[in-house]
C-alpha cells in the first residue's frame, strides 16, 4: 500500500513538474565524481560511498567519491560550483554548506540558492552545477534501480 502510494506520488512528480526531464540514454558516458567537502569517515563521507555503489550498480560506470576539505566545506562546494554542469561532478553537501556558511563565513565564494540544482535528498543532499537538469540523474537511477520486494 505504501509503496503504491510512493510510486503513484514519483509519476504525479513527474508529470506535473517541469524540472523534471526525461533522462539521456546514453548517460552516464563515463565517470562520475561525488565531491564530500568532509574528511574521510565523517557522516556525509559515509552516505556518499552507499549511495555510489548503489549509483555505480545500476548505472555500470565508475563513480569516484572524492574527499575535498576545508574552510566548513566551502571548498568542495566551491569546486563542484565551478564545474562543467554537466551532471558529472556532484557534491554531497549539507546544512553547513548550503545554510550555515552563508552566515558564518565573509566571503563565501559560492551562492547556495543559484550554483546548485539538488538532485535528491538523502541525510545529506547531492546537487550539481546548477544549470544541470536534476531529473535527468534521479530519472536514471529509478529507472535501472532494481525492483525490491
Amino acid at each position: 500500500m505504501v509503496r503504491s502510494g510512493l510510486l503513484a506520488g514519483l509519476v504525479l512528480l513527474g508529470i506535473l513538474s517541469p524540472q523534471i526531464s526525461r533522462a539521456d540514454d546514453d548517460y552516464p558516458r563515463r565517470q562520475i565524481k561525488i565531491i564530500v567537502p568532509f574528511p574521510a569517515g565523517a557522516g556525509p563521507d559515509q552516505v556518499a560511498r552507499m549511495l555510489g555503489q548503489h549509483l555505480q550498480d545500476a548505472f555500470g560506470q565508475t563513480i569516484v567519491i572524492e574527499n575535498r576539505t576545508g574552510a566548513l566545506g566551502s571548498i568542495g562546494a566551491q569546486e563542484v560550483a565551478r564545474s562543467t554542469p554537466d551532471g558529472y561532478t556532484l557534491l554531497m553537501g549539507t546544512n553547513t554548506t548550503h545554510a550555515a556558511n552563508v552566515a558564518m563565513l565573509k566571503n563565501l565564494p559560492y551562492d547556495p540558492a543559484k550554483d546548485f540544482a539538488p538532485i535528491i535528498r538523502t541525510i545529506t543532499c547531492l546537487s550539481s552545477n546548477r544549470t544541470f537538469r536534476p531529473g535527468t540523474l534521479l530519472n536514471l537511477w529509478l529507472m535501472r534501480a532494481p525492483t525490491r520486494t
